[in-house]
């Protein structure tokens, strides 16, 4: 029997000879597009029962029946979840029911004052136009050609250290999980390095993951 041919006659006769009570689709989509779906079919005993000659017709229903939310964007990421499939005897029909989650990510940026030591007030004050980084890398923006000494590669190196265990442990309060990269930078209101009594302006960035039921 060809699945592409199969009728609702064809697909109730397998259905009911094999026992099945109950289908579910599991799904993932995201990021523009589908991405792998599985069907299972289960008795009344919930005891899954093998019947992939019902495949496409059954996922070929599903996208006939349910709408799925593939678009992604800076927010947004994607949902999760199963559709459920039941056959009702009264109307002789099978009901489709989407239970899922969708993913959002949200960036949240803060401002904090990150206390300098003297010798690190001077070098920025003197040098330095701007830093970003992240919590694996970073670029320095200098606003004068200098001779970099042996000393000032230790200040810098020991300085960007800090500021990256600073820019971590940095609390800022949002819904959802926070996720274990962030970046940060002291270009801050698009204003270059601003340090006042030895507080260098920093602001952090940090991405939340929240799932939301549908």
């Amino acid at each position: 029997m060809k699945t592409d041919i199969l009728t609702i006659e064809d697909v109730l006769s397998v259905w009911q000879n094999k026992g099945i009570v109950r289908a579910a689709m599991e799904f993932d989509c995201g990021g523009d597009s589908m991405g792998n779906t599985h069907m299972r079919y289960y008795d009344e005993k919930d005891k899954e029962i093998e019947a992939w000659d019902l495949d496409d017709y059954f996922t070929d229903e599903v996208y006939r029946h349910i709408q799925f939310y593939e678009n992604s964007d800076g927010y947004y990421h994607g949902e999760a979840g199963f559709v459920y499939v039941d056959y009702d005897e009264e109307t002789k029909e099978f009901n489709f029911k989407k239970v899922s989650q969708s993913e959002y990510h949200e960036t949240i940026s803060k401002t904090f004052h990150y206390k300098l030591t003297k010798q690190e007030d001077v070098f920025l004050s003197t040098y330095v136009r701007n830093i970003n980084g992240s919590n694996s890398d970073h670029a320095i923006s200098y606003k004068t050609d200098f001779i970099m000494t042996d000393e000032h590669e230790v200040l810098v190196e020991n300085l960007i250290n800090k500021i990256v265990s600073f820019a971590e442990e940095a609390e800022i309060n949002a819904d959802g999980l926070e996720q274990e990269d962030f970046s940060w930078t002291t270009l801050v209101n698009e204003k270059p390095l601003t340090i006042e009594n030895s507080n260098l302006h920093v602001e952090v960035n940090k991405t939340f993951l929240e799932y939301r039921d549908n």
